[in-house]
C-alpha cells in the first residue's frame, strides 16, 4: 500500500492545511492595487480621483463577503473555493488583457465591476480555508488563525516580491500572475481540503501544536527572507531568480509535514496490519448547547431582553449599543487611513521621486504580518496577566499610526520607508486585535455577521480616505498633463492628506481608550475567570518498558506516594479520561508525566516503606505480549502483610501491538510496601511487556473536587432571569421565588407489585424519583409461566402508577440468558419452536407496550450465559435486536450485564470483552442504543470503576447504572458509605445518562441485597443518601429567607442550577406574575426576560 494521503487520513488533514496555507499566501490580492495603479491611470486617462474610486470599487467587493459568511454554512468547501477562484480569475483577468492591451480600455463603469470582483474573490477564498481549517484544528484555533491570517499580510510582498525578480516589476506580468497563480492554488486546495474530525487523543494534540511550531517557524522566516531581498537594493537577473526559487521552495517546505506523517503511518501499517486506533474520550472546548425552551403562562410576557455587553448580542442588539459604533469608528479610523496609503502608495513614491515603488508595497506587507502575529498573542498574555483591555492595544496602534502619518508628511530623507513600516506593523494590529475585541464584548453566537459589518469599514474607508481625500487633496495640488492627466511631483502632494490621517488616527486613539475605560469590567471579568478556572497542565514524556516475563511486577514505596499526594493537596490534580480500546502500533506517552513513576528506570525497585492509607490512585499503562496473539492481561496489587491479590484493572493485550490498560485503587491501611503485579489469566508461556506507565495519587478530597467539577460543568447551567415592567424598564428588588419542578436526569429505583394499593410506599416513591423499573414483572417466567398463557396485568398496573405520577419507566429484561431464570417450557423447546417462541416474546412485549418504555434491556447478561445462542446460532442477540428495533423504532435498546464496572475479578466479563461484544453487534448492523451496567457492588474500588467508564465511553452510546446496590453482606451503616461513593461517582461521569437503584421493598423489609426504608417507610442509611443527594443535586435557595431574592440594580438574578424545569414566582408592589422555564445542556447563559 502506498502514501496515504486522502483528505481523511491524518496526513491529508494536514495536506488539506497546507494547501489553505497556500491559499492565504495569494490571497491579499486586494492590497497590491498600487503596484499596476499607475499602468491603469495611463492607459485610461484617469484623474487621481477616477483612480482613487477604482480602488475603492475593488474594496467594495470586500463588502459583498457577507455572502461567502453566508454561503459557508450550506455550500462544501470545494464549491467555495471554486466560487472564488472563478471570481479572481475574471475579475483580474479583464484587468490583465487591459493593462497588457490585448484589448481596448473598458468603460470606467465596467472596470470597476471587474475590480469589485477581483476584491471580492478572496472573500470566498478566506472564508473557505479559516472555516474549514478552525473546524479541522479546533483545539488550535488561535495558531490556526494567527498562521492563516499572517499569510495574508505577506501575500502582497510574495507576490510583488516574485514578480519584481522574475520580470522588473513589469505590471502586466504581475496581473497575469494575479490572474493564474490564485486559480490555481485554489484548485489544489479543492482536492485536499475538507471539512474532517478534529483530533481526539493527547498524542495528536500534542503533534499538531509541534506541527504548527514548525509552520509558524517557516511563516518568519519566509518574512525576513522577503524583507532582506527588498532592503538589499536592486539585484542582477541570476540573483533575482535565485531569490525567486528559494521563496518557492520555502512556501513549499510545509508540505514535509503531511508527507512525513504519510510516510509515518506506511511505514507502521506496513510492520503490523492490526494496529487499528480508538480516539480518547476527551471535553470538548465548547460544549454542544442543545435547543432551549421556555413555557410561559398566559398572563405573563416572556421576551429576550437587551444583553449587557460581553454577551451574545445579535445584529440588531450589537448595534443599538455605543460600544458598538466606538469600535466601528475606530476601526474606520485605522483600516481607513491604512488603506489609503495602501492604495496610493505607488503615486506616493512617484511624487516624492522613487522610480520603483514595490519596496514600499512590500514593507507594509512584510511587517503586517509582524503585527498581526505578535499583537494577537501580547494582548492575550496582559489580558491573562493582569486583565489588560484590549482596546489599549488599538488606542497604541492608533497613536502610532499618526506618528507615521506625520513622518510621511514631514518628506524627510527615508521617511517613506520608516512610515510604509509603522503603517504596515500598526495596520496588521489593527486587523487582529479588532477580532477578538469584538467577540468579547458582543459574544461569539452571532460573530460572523457582527465582523463582517465591522469589515465594512475597509471599502467606507477606502472611499472616504483614498477615494475622497487623497483623491481631490492630490488633483488639487496636481499640474495637467500634456495628454489630459495630470500628476503631482513633490511633498507637498500628500502633505495636507497625511496630517488629516493623522488627526483621524488621534480621534481613534480616544476613541479606544474611551472603549478600554468603557470596558475595563468585561476584561477584569475575563481575567478573573481565567485566574479562576487554571488547571494544572501536565507534559507527557516516553514511558518506559519493563522486562518482559510471565509476571511482571512494580515495587511502590508508600512515602514517595504520600508525598506525592501530600504536594498536590486540594487544588490539583485533574483527573485524565484518555481512554484508548484498541492496539495501537505505538504507545501513547505516559499520562500526568507518569506521575509519580516520573524518572524511575525499570531496573530500580524502591522500598515502600509505609503510607497514611485513605488515597486514590489513578494507573494507566500500555501493555504488549508476545507468545499468544492475544491473551488477558490483569494488573493486581499485593501488599506485605496480605497473601491475596486485589485486581486493579485488565485489558485483552494483543501480539505485536500496545493496548491501554487502566485501573486504580485505593489504599486504606498501612504497609511496608506495595506489589503491582500483572499476569495472565491462564497458564500459557506467554511474555509481557509494559510501558508509559503513570502512577497518579489523589487524596480523597481531591477525588472529590474532580467529582464535583464534573457534576458543575456537565449536570448543572448558568442562568440569568430579567425583571421588567409593561414598559419594558428594569425593576430593582423585585422579589423572585424560584422552585425546581423536575430535573433533567434521570435517577429512580426498581419497584415490584408489592407498590401497587400501598399508598404510603408510593408517596414516598414519588416524592424521591422520576424513574422506575419493574423488578421482575416484564420477565418471560412472570409474563409467560405456560407456553401461550401470557399475563400482563401486573405490569400494566404498575405502568398506570407510573404513567400516573409521570415517572418514566425502564423495560427488564426480554431475554435473560441465565437458564435458572429461564422459563422451564422454554428449556424444552427445539430449535425452530425455540425461534418462533422468541420471536412471538418480542412481538407480543414490544407491540403491547409500543412506545411505553423509554429502554428495553433486550439481553441480560449474556457475557456469562449463553442459552439462546447455544440454541439459536451465533447470530440469535443480533436478530433479538433486529426484531426488537421492528417492534418499538423509537425505544432505545440495551445489552445488560454485571460485574464490568464493579471488579476486574470476573474474567467473564471484563471491560475489553464488553466493548468488544458491542462493537461486534454494531458491525453485523443492530440498532443498539445503550450500555447497561448492572453496578451490584460490594466493596466499591472508584478508580477502577472512573477507569471502565472512561473505555465504556469511548464508544459514544449512553451508558445507564441500571441495578445499583452494595450487597447485603455490609453492614447497613456502611451500605450507606459505599451507595453515596457510587451514585456521585456516576453522577459526576459525564457518558452516565441515568441510574436505577434495585431496591424494590417486598413484604417484611425484604429487598435483593439492600433497602432503602424498613416495612414502615422509615430511612435506613442507604435511604438517607438518597435524600441526601436528592436535596444536594436540586437548585435550591436554602441561603434567601424563605426561598426568595431580589433582582439587582439591573432588574436581574443571576444562578448556577441543575438542569432540568424551573417555575419562578416574581412580585413588585402588589403585582405578580408567575412562569415556567427549562435549563437543558449548554455552555452558555441562558437569559429569561419576565414583565410584572
Amino acid at each position: 500500500m502506498g502514501l496515504e494521503l486522502s483528505p481523511t487520513s491524518p496526513a491529508g488533514k494536514w495536506l488539506g492545511f497546507v494547501t489553505a496555507v497556500w491559499v492565504q499566501a495569494i490571497s491579499g490580492n486586494n492590497y497590491t492595487f498600487s503596484n499596476y495603479s499607475d499602468a491603469l491611470k495611463s492607459l485610461m486617462a484617469l484623474t487621481q480621483l477616477q483612480l482613487n474610486n477604482l480602488s475603492v470599487a475593488k474594496d467594495v467587493g470586500k463588502a459583498f463577503g457577507l455572502l461567502a459568511g453566508l454561503a459557508s454554512d450550506r455550500l462544501p468547501t470545494p464549491l467555495l473555493l471554486l466560487i472564488g477562484s472563478l471570481e479572481g480569475f475574471v475579475g483580474y483577468g479583464v484587468q490583465w488583457l487591459v493593462v497588457s492591451q490585448k484589448i481596448k480600455p473598458l468603460p470606467y463603469w465596467q472596470m470597476c465591476i471587474f475590480l469589485c470582483m477581483g476584491g471580492n474573490s478572496t472573500t470566498w477564498m478566506n472564508t473557505a480555508v479559516l472555516v474549514t481549517c478552525i473546524r479541522n484544528f479546533r483545539k488550535n484555533r488561535g495558531p490556526v488563525s494567527g498562521i492563516l491570517k499572517g499569510y495574508v499580510g505577506l501575500s502582497t510582498a510574495i507576490f510583488t516580491d516574485l514578480c519584481t525578480a522574475l520580470s522588473s516589476s513589469d505590471p502586466s506580468t504581475f496581473l497575469l500572475m494575479l490572474t493564474i497563480v490564485p486559480f490555481l492554488v485554489c484548485l489544489t486546495a479543492i482536492l485536499f481540503l475538507r471539512e474532517i474530525p478534529p483530533s481526539s487523543t493527547a498524542g495528536e494534540d500534542k503533534e499538531e501544536a509541534r506541527y504548527f511550531g514548525i509552520i509558524n517557524a517557516v511563516a518568519v522566516v519566509v518574512a525576513v527572507y522577503l524583507l532582506l531581498f527588498d532592503v538589499t537594493g536592486a539585484h542582477n537577473r541570476l540573483i533575482s531568480q535565485s531569490f525567486a526559487i528559494i521563496l518557492l521552495i520555502l512556501l513549499a517546505s510545509p508540505i514535509s509535514i503531511p508527507l512525513y506523517i504519510a510516510t509515518q503511518n506506511w511505514i507502521r501499517s506496513n510492520s503490523e496490519s492490526n494496529s487499528d486506533l480508538e480516539g480518547v474520550v476527551t471535553e470538548p472546548l465548547l460544549g454542544m448547547p442543545e435547543k432551549e425552551k421556555t413555557a410561559t403562562e398566559a398572563a405573563v410576557a416572556v421576551e429576550r431582553r437587551a444583553p449587557v455587553i460581553g454577551e451574545d448580542h445579535t445584529i440588531i442588539e450589537a448595534l443599538r449599543t455605543v460600544d458598538f459604533w466606538v469600535l466601528f469608528v475606530s476601526f474606520l479610523c485605522g483600516v481607513g487611513t491604512g488603506l489609503a496609503v495602501m492604495n496610493n502608495m505607488g503615486q506616493m513614491g512617484l511624487a516624492l521621486g522613487y522610480v520603483d515603488v514595490s519596496i514600499f508595497v512590500s514593507l507594509t506587507s512584510i511587517f503586517g504580518f509582524f503585527g498581526r502575529i505578535i499583537s494577537g498573542s501580547v494582548s492575550e498574555y496582559f489580558i491573562k496577566k493582569a486583565g489588560t483591555p484590549r482596546p489599549l492595544w488599538n488606542a497604541a496602534s492608533q497613536i502610532l499610526m499618526a506618528v507615521g502619518y506625520i513622518l510621511m508628511a514631514m518628506a524627510l530623507p527615508g521617511s517613506l520607508y520608516i512610515g510604509s513600516i509603522i503603517v504596515g506593523i500598526c495596520y496588521g494590529v489593527r486587523l487582529a486585535v479588532s477580532v477578538p475585541t469584538a467577540s468579547e464584548l458582543f459574544g461569539l453566537k452571532y460573530y460572523g455577521l457582527i465582523y463582517n459589518i465591522l469589515i465594512l469599514n475597509l471599502p467606507l474607508g477606502s472611499f472616504l480616505f483614498s477615494g475622497l481625500l487623497a483623491g481631490f487633496l492630490y488633483d488639487a495640488e496636481a499640474t495637467t498633463t500634456a495628454g489630459g492627466g495630470n500628476t503631482c511631483i513633490g511633498a507637498h502632494c500628500y502633505r495636507l492628506v497625511f496630517i488629516v490621517m493623522a488627526i483621524a488616527c488621534v480621534v481613534g486613539f480616544g476613541l479606544d481608550v474611551l472603549l478600554a475605560f468603557r470596558t475595563k469590567s468585561i476584561y477584569a471579568k475575563i481575567y478573573a475567570s481565567k485566574k479562576s478556572k487554571k488547571s494544572i497542565a501536565y507534559s507527557l514524556e516516553t514511558g518506559v518498558a519493563g522486562s518482559h516475563g510471565s509476571v511482571y511486577a512494580v515495587l511502590l514505596t508508600g512515602k514517595c506516594l504520600e508525598r506525592q499526594a501530600k504536594m498536590k493537596k486540594i487544588d490539583g490534580p485533574l483527573y485524565d479520561s484518555s481512554a484508548y480500546t484498541k492496539c495501537k502500533q505505538q504507545p501513547e506517552e505516559p499520562l500526568y508525566d507518569g506521575g509519580v513513576l516520573k524518572d524511575r528506570a525499570p531496573d530500580v525497585q524502591p522500598i515502600f516503606h509505609g503510607d497514611s492509607g485513605s488515597t486514590v490512585h489513578y494507573w494507566p499503562g500500555w501493555v504488549k505480549i508476545d507468545g499468544a496473539e492475544s491473551a488477558l492481561v490483569r494488573a493486581s496489587l499485593m501488599a506485605d502483610h496480605i497473601t491475596t491479590y486485589k485486581c486493579i484493572g485488565t485489558v485483552v493485550a494483543k501480539r505485536g501491538c500496545w493496548s491501554f490498560l487502566k485501573g486504580g485503587f485505593e489504599l486504606t491501611s498501612s504497609s511496608n510496601f506495595y506489589i503491582l503485579y500483572f499476569q495472565s489469566s491462564d497458564d500459557r508461556d506467554i511474555n509481557i511487556t509494559v510501558t508509559s506507565t503513570s502512577l497518579q495519587p489523589f487524596t480523597k478530597e481531591q477525588w472529590r473536587m474532580n467529582q464535583q467539577y464534573k457534576i458543575n460543568t456537565e449536570r448543572k447551567r448558568a442562568a440569568t432571569i430579567h425583571v421588567s415592567d409593561g414598559h419594558g424598564d428594569r425593576l430593582q428588588g423585585a422579589k423572585i421565588m424560584v422552585e425546581q419542578v423536575s430535573k433533567d436526569f434521570p435517577f429512580g429505583s426498581a419497584i415490584a407489585k408489592t407498590i401497587l394499593g400501598n399508598v404510603p410506599f408510593q408517596n414516598w416513591f414519588v416524592e424521591r424519583f422520576n424513574a422506575a423499573v419493574f423488578e421482575n414483572e416484564l420477565k418471560w417466567y412472570a409474563t409467560e409461566p405456560k407456553p401461550g398463557h401470557i399475563d400482563y396485568t401486573l405490569p400494566d398496573q404498575m405502568l398506570e402508577f407510573v404513567r400516573a405520577n409521570q415517572i418514566i419507566a425502564r423495560g427488564h429484561n426480554i431475554f435473560w440468558e441465565n437458564p435458572k431464570y429461564t422459563p422451564e417450557w422454554v428449556l424444552n423447546l427445539t430449535g425452530p419452536e425455540l425461534q418462533s417462541a422468541v420471536s412471538s416474546r418480542i412481538q407480543s412485549l414490544m407491540s403491547k407496550y409500543k412506545e411505553e418504555f423509554i429502554h428495553w434491556d433486550i439481553s441480560n447478561e449474556m457475557l456469562h450465559y449463553n442459552f439462546y445462542e447455544q440454541r439459536l446460532g451465533p447470530n440469535a442477540t443480533l436478530h433479538f435486536f433486529e426484531m426488537a428495533h421492528e417492534s418499538d423504532p423509537l425505544a432505545t435498546l440495551f445489552m445488560n450485564e454485571f460485574n464490568v464496572v464493579e471488579t476486574c475479578e470476573d474474567g467473564s466479563s471484563t471491560v475489553d470483552d464488553y466493548i468488544s461484544r458491542l462493537r461486534e453487534l454494531k458491525q453485523g448492523g443492530v440498532s443498539m442504543d445503550g450500555i447497561g451496567l448492572e453496578a451490584h457492588f460490594t466493596v466499591p474500588n472508584l478508580a477502577l470503576m472512573r477507569a471502565v467508564l472512561d473505555k465504556l465511553a469511548t464508544l459514544e452510546l449512553p451508558i445507564w447504572l441500571t441495578e445499583v446496590d452494595i450487597s447485603s453482606t455490609i453492614d447497613k451503616e456502611t451500605q450507606g458509605v459505599y451507595l453515596e461513593q457510587v451514585l456521585r461517582e456516576g453522577f459526576s461521569h459525564p457518558s452516565v445518562n441515568g441510574i436505577m437503584l434495585w431496591t424494590a421493598l417486598h413484604p417484611n423489609g425484604y429487598c435483593y441485597q439492600m433497602c432503602l426504608t424498613d416495612n414502615d417507610f422509615h430511612n435506613l442509611p442507604a435511604g438517607n443518601v438518597v435524600d441526601k443527594l436528592l436535596k444536594e443535586w436540586r437548585t435550591g435557595f436554602e441561603h434567601e429567607e424563605d426561598g426568595q431574592i431580589q433582582t439587582d440594580v439591573y432588574g436581574s438574578y443571576s444562578f448556577y442550577g441543575f438542569l432540568g424545569e424551573y417555575q419562578i414566582t416574581v412580585s413588585y408592589g402588589n403585582r405578580t406574575a408567575k412562569s415556567t422555564f427549562s435549563l437543558s445542556r449548554g455552555d452558555e447563559t441562558l437569559h429569561f426576560n419576565i414583565q410584572v
